[in-house]
């Protein structure tokens, strides 16, 4: 049960919290490298006072924390930390506290997360640096393409290096057409780490948090798999307009949606290895990867893409393949 709203102990261990929450911001703030760890470590503090006192506890922590932050370095990155900590800690503290699935509490840090990096990138990109996204993105570019000329120069040859080909083939045409589906898989499997750390550490608590499904049980809901489909087609008549926005919703959709597909591929894939060849987990962990970065990728696509079909598992409840089973037994 929670306890009071603003009792001694909650404020002390809110302001206890706080300071903690601001020496992680300022280490993620100075030392670069620091940055992901914070994303994982940061939203705990703040789960933690949501469940253990209530929400108007961890906004406080939230708050003072941000206050520390803008006096030590500045207001704008106090903003875009709280945000993009804040939305998280909070999101899963509130999910969690009602029991939720899972995959829904995923869903919804998902969301939460998306909205806090936009918030603190885009005041870092237009506030601190003062400029546009297309301008950060060719300043990126030049640089790259910069360090490739410094190697020609020493006499390094990357005429057959693809690697190098496809560098310097580079614009901001074609990194804006693949950074909404580049972030927003990012930001997934940042959420999904989010909830396996604070699942782990919450039990030491005695905070019983549902389990995600084993990976050889995930599926496409068929729901979001018509989203994805209806974001492709948005994009597919957008573009044969000549409208630029539907370039970038066609191959990020595009994009977004093949990947999730090859993914399920994979989880079908370690399934059968599992359950029908008794293969041991570390050898299926090796094919996997095997399958996914060679040219049999595609297989795991069309496995991916039967399976949101017909639920060749018979594990999605509202998949057309389970609609067809129950209409035969029931004949």
């Amino acid at each position: 049960m929670k306890k009071s709203k603003y009792t001694t102990i909650s404020i002390v261990e809110a302001g206890l919290m706080s300071i903690i929450i601001f020496l992680l911001m300022m280490m993620t703030s100075f030392v670069p490298v620091l940055g992901m760890v914070g994303m994982f470590l940061l939203p705990l503090p703040i789960t933690l006072l949501y469940l253990r006192y209530n929400k108007a506890v961890a906004f406080l922590a939230i708050m003072v924390s941000a206050i520390l932050i803008a006096i030590f370095n500045n207001p704008i990155t106090a903003i875009g930390l709280a945000a993009l900590y804040g939305f998280s800690g909070i999101a899963m503290g509130y999910s969690i506290s009602r029991k939720m699935k899972a995959l829904k509490i995923i869903g919804i840090v998902f969301m939460s997360n998306l909205i806090g990096i936009l918030i603190d990138y885009g005041l870092y990109v237009y506030v601190t640096l003062g400029i546009s996204l297309t301008s950060l993105i060719q300043q990126i570019v030049d640089s790259i393409k910069q360090s490739i000329n410094i190697y020609k120069s020493m006499g390094l040859d990357t005429s057959n290096n693809p690697a190098y080909q496809a560098l310097e083939q580079l614009d901001v045409h074609t990194i804006l057409t693949i950074l909404p589906s580049a972030i927003i898989v990012s930001v997934f499997m940042l959420s999904l780490i989010n909830y396996v750390i604070t699942k782990s550490i919450l039990s030491r608590f005695k905070y019983e948090i549902d389990s995600i499904p084993h990976f050889t049980k995930w599926y496409l809901d068929n729901r979001v798999g018509a989203v994805l489909i209806i974001l492709v087609c948005i994009g597919i008549i957008l573009n044969s307009k000549h409208i630029l926005i539907g370039e970038y919703i066609f191959y990020s959709s595009l994009s977004l949606f093949q990947f999730v597909i090859m993914f399920i591929g994979l989880s079908i894939s370690a399934y059968f290895l599992k359950y029908r060849f008794n293969i041991s987990n570390k050898i299926i962990i090796v094919i996997c990867i095997f399958l996914f970065f060679s040219q049999l990728s595609m297989i795991l696509f069309y496995l991916g893409l039967l399976d949101m079909l017909f639920d060749i598992r018979a594990i999605d409840p509202n998949s057309l393949g389970n609609a067809l089973r129950n209409k035969f037994k029931k004949k």
